[in-house]
């Protein structure tokens, strides 16, 4: 996942080479569940970063990336699953 947030930037499309954080976006705000995944994996990232990354380019270009990424899908709002996100992951 580091190679792949440091390898393509993010658009607002589908553009070769690039990361196309609006259609992410929008997964988030329609399925709880690809919520939890995007959102998981990029603060998993920011958690061991300093351990995973000894270049300091490549440490904090992967922190803007997550973080651009997580405001992104944090400011979007949310449609259907607002009832999921109470009951959590308790049950399926």
């Amino acid at each position: 996942m580091i190679c792949l947030l440091n390898d393509h930037e993010f658009a607002q499309a589908d553009l070769p080479e690039e990361i196309n954080s609006k259609y992410i976006v929008g997964l988030c705000s329609e399925d709880w569940g690809i919520y939890k995944t995007f959102t998981i994996n990029p603060n998993r990232i920011l958690a061991y970063l300093d351990k995973l990354c000894e270049n300091d380019e490549l440490h904090d270009h992967t922190r803007n990336q997550c973080d651009s990424l997580l405001q992104k899908i944090e400011a979007a709002p949310k449609s259907k699953w607002k009832m999921r996100a109470r009951v959590g992951e308790k049950k399926r």
